[in-house]
């Protein structure tokens, strides 16, 4: 990675520790009016957006603004996701769910797009902040839009087993629609020697099994 965008992510992080120290120190103070002022101008200084316009409008719009652009700008999804999950904690505290899993769920399908379009691999703060958020997300009924990236991701980073989850959360949404891409994921998966297949969690057998079970299901 070059040293620009080491030195850019360094910054950020610091930033972003500050602004969680003190929204953190508000929350605790019971002050969550100010908690979100603050998380209102973080939003303009690090990521160049109001926190309104992150919420109304679409995904599709914010991982547009944060991933491409100027020198550093796939950075500043990360700079998003942080900043979304802080404000889900404050929407957690006073109550309201609903806000929690926008904010998270928003997080969540930004850093996967960014991680997917990054040219040169994913960075280990990618990896870390969506293994985290996938944590977070597990109970959540998922829109196929994140579970598709999901299914990607995985695909991408060589977790087979994880890979083959999100596909049949997807089959089970609408398995006419899927049924001829699990075929070509097991398909891709068949090409790779078996050590792959193993450290990624779907040894051959259980790919064959797989692709047998679509196959069947297709049929009737």
């Amino acid at each position: 990675m070059p040293a620009y965008s080491q030195d850019y992510i360094k910054r950020m992080l610091e930033q972003l520790g500050e602004v969680w120290a003190e929204v953190v120190g508000l929350l605790t103070k019971g002050d969550d009016a100010a908690a979100l002022e603050r998380i209102d101008q973080a939003y303009r200084d690090l990521v160049h957006l109001d926190r309104d316009l992150v919420h109304q409008t679409g995904e599709d719009f914010l991982i547009l603004a944060v991933t491409v652009g100027r020198v550093g700008d796939i950075d500043r999804s990360l700079a998003l996701c942080d900043l979304l999950r802080l404000e889900a904690q404050i929407h957690q505290k006073a109550g309201d769910e609903d806000m929690r899993e926008q904010c998270l769920l928003k997080a969540l399908n930004v850093l996967l797009e960014a991680a997917l379009r990054l040219s040169h691999g994913s960075s280990q703060l990618h990896i870390e902040r969506i293994d985290a958020l996938l944590e977070e997300t597990r109970v959540f009924d998922l829109p196929v839009s994140t579970l598709w990236r999901i299914f990607s991701y995985h695909e991408m980073r060589g977790r087979f087993a994880e890979a083959e989850d999100a596909m049949g959360h997807m089959l089970d949404l609408d398995e006419a629609a899927f049924a001829p891409h699990a075929l070509e994921f097991y398909e891709r998966l068949l090409g790779l020697p078996d050590h792959e297949l193993e450290r990624g969690g779907l040894p051959r057998a259980e790919v064959v099994a797989g692709m047998e079970g679509v196959e069947s299901q297709s049929k009737e």
